[in-house]
């Protein structure tokens, strides 16, 4: 054999070995939150008073979101149990950032993944169609769980109805620390019960006053969406979260109230 074919051969095999680098996981084992380190290879560097860019997975649904600079996306999210993983209709909020590069390449990197494993330092790898690592990240403690709903929010939306205008704070709801929650509609108030894991949320037990009411539509809307909602998510920088049912439609969406 020609000895220089040998050692380009050889090469060539140790260059596609030490690619393989990471291995094949479950796809639960996705799931939570983690902070994008490197691009392509290239460590990252966030300023001092910026948030780390991070990717956010809920397998059990299908959905993921995060922070790829000063703006948010969301999307769904396929993964199988041999690697393979597929982003779709990613969405993302329009500001200007101070860094747009950044968010720009991570953007595009994203585009490009079809694969994820885990490698020796037990980081999250999102990888091409080759296999070239094109997303790196560290997995960090979950910061979204019902308990983070606790506090006054305003309703915007609640089924197909846009209650954006709601300026006087008429339609609210009020998450408590010990599982309950109030909403109020216009005349009668909704209650119950709301719990969940992670990003996954149920409201059970509900039940409201009985006040006859000139204009029943918010109240209405409350009882027949509330029942169906599994799971909720940011949808912008100012904390507002979205609502999702089993086939991934908002079907509420709610901002902090001042």
């Amino acid at each position: 054999m020609n000895k220089t074919l040998f050692i380009g051969s050889a090469l060539a095999i140790a260059a596609l070995t030490s690619c393989s680098t990471t291995r094949t996981v479950a796809a639960d084992e996705l799931s939570g939150e983690w902070n994008v380190t490197e691009i392509e290879g290239r460590t990252i560097t966030v300023d001092a008073d910026s948030e780390t860019p991070y990717m956010a997975f809920d397998v059990v649904n299908g959905r993921m979101f995060g922070l790829v600079g000063c703006n948010r996306i969301m999307g769904g999210v396929h993964a199988g149990e041999k690697g393979e993983i597929d982003f779709s209709g990613i969405l993302g909020t329009r500001m200007m950032c101070p860094n747009m590069a950044l968010e720009d390449s991570l953007l595009t990197a994203i585009n490009q993944v079809k694969t994820f494993g885990i490698n020796k330092e037990n980081q999250l790898v999102l990888m091409d169609g080759q296999q070239r690592e094109m997303v790196t990240l560290d997995k960090r403690a979950d910061q979204m769980s019902p308990a983070s709903l606790v506090g006054s929010w305003k309703v915007d939306i609640l089924g197909d109805m846009d209650l954006s205008y709601n300026v006087e704070g008429e339609y609210t709801i009020e998450f408590m620390p010990d599982g309950t929650f109030s909403m109020t509609t216009g005349c009668n108030n909704v209650g119950g019960n709301y719990a969940g894991r992670y990003v996954d949320v149920a409201f059970t037990q509900l039940r409201s006053t009985r006040m006859m009411c000139p204009d029943m539509q918010v109240e209405q809307a409350a009882s027949q969406v509330l029942p169906t909602i599994i799971s909720f998510s940011p949808l912008a920088d100012d904390g507002s979260m979205g609502f999702y049912d089993a086939d991934n439609n908002i079907v509420m969406a709610i901002s902090r109230a001042e």
